[in-house]
C-alpha cells in the first residue's frame, strides 16, 4: 500500500512538472511572440566567471530592452536607447583585455542606423557603454551615412567607435563628417575626441 502511494507521488509530481514548463513555455511565447520579430537570441561566451550566456534583444514599436539569462527561469535586463522596430545583436566586442561589450544594430530612422555597446557585470546584467562628448553623456551612437568604423583609431591597443554623417553644410553626396569617440579604460566610457571632413569615394558603390 505504501509503496502504491509512493508511486502515484512521483507520478503526480512528474506531471505537475511536466504542466509547469508547458505553461511557462506558452505563456512566454504568448508574451513575446511579436515583438521577437524586431530582437534575437544568441549565445555569447563572456569566458571567464560568466561563461556562456544567452543574451536576447526584445523590441515593440520604439520600446526595447536587452536581458541576459541568469539561470533557466531568471534573466537581468535593462532598455535599449534610440531604436525603431528593430535591434538586433550583432555580437561580443573586446574593447580591452578586460572588457567585451555586446554590440547592438538596427535602424533609426529611414537612411540611418543605431548601436549601442553593453557590459555585464557578475550578476550577468547588462550596462550600456557610455559615449562622452563636451560633457554630455548619450548611451547610443547613430549614423545617417550610414557607416561605423569600429577599430583602434590611436594606436594604444583600445577598440574605438567613429560614427559618419552626411555634411548638410556642404554637399551630403560628396561630403561627410566623422566623429571618433576613443575608448577611456580607466572609465570604460567612450570619450569624444574630434570631427574631421572628408569625401566620399564616388568609385564605391557602397558609398
Amino acid at each position: 500500500m505504501l509503496r502504491n502511494n509512493i508511486v502515484r507521488l512521483i507520478y503526480l509530481f512528474a506531471v505537475l512538472i511536466i504542466v509547469f514548463f508547458a505553461v511557462y513555455a506558452l505563456l512566454h511565447s504568448k508574451i513575446f511572440a511579436d515583438d521577437l520579430g524586431g530582437g534575437n537570441k544568441i549565445d555569447l561566451n563572456f569566458s571567464g566567471s560568466l561563461g556562456k550566456k544567452t543574451v536576447e534583444t526584445i523590441i515593440n514599436g520604439n520600446v526595447g530592452k536587452i536581458q541576459v539569462s541568469q539561470s533557466l527561469f531568471s534573466s537581468c535586463s535593462t532598455n535599449l536607447t534610440g531604436f525603431q522596430r528593430e535591434a538586433k545583436i550583432q555580437g561580443l566586442l573586446d574593447f580591452s583585455p578586460k572588457m567585451k561589450a555586446v554590440e547592438v544594430a538596427g535602424i533609426a530612422g529611414v537612411h540611418a542606423e543605431n548601436r549601442q555597446y553593453f557590459t555585464v557585470d557578475g550578476n550577468s546584467c547588462p550596462h550600456p557603454v557610455a559615449f562622452v562628448k563636451n560633457g554630455i553623456v548619450s548611451y547610443n551612437i547613430y549614423s545617417d551615412e550610414p557607416h561605423f568604423m569600429v577599430q583602434d583609431q590611436n594606436g594604444d591597443g583600445f577598440i574605438d567607435v567613429a560614427s559618419e554623417y552626411r555634411n548638410y553644410d556642404l554637399d551630403p553626396i560628396l561630403d561627410g563628417v566623422r566623429d571618433i569617440y576613443l575608448f577611456a579604460p580607466g572609465s570604460q566610457n567612450l570619450i569624444f575626441k574630434s570631427s574631421e571632413n572628408f569625401k566620399y569615394d564616388q568609385t564605391n558603390e557602397n558609398q
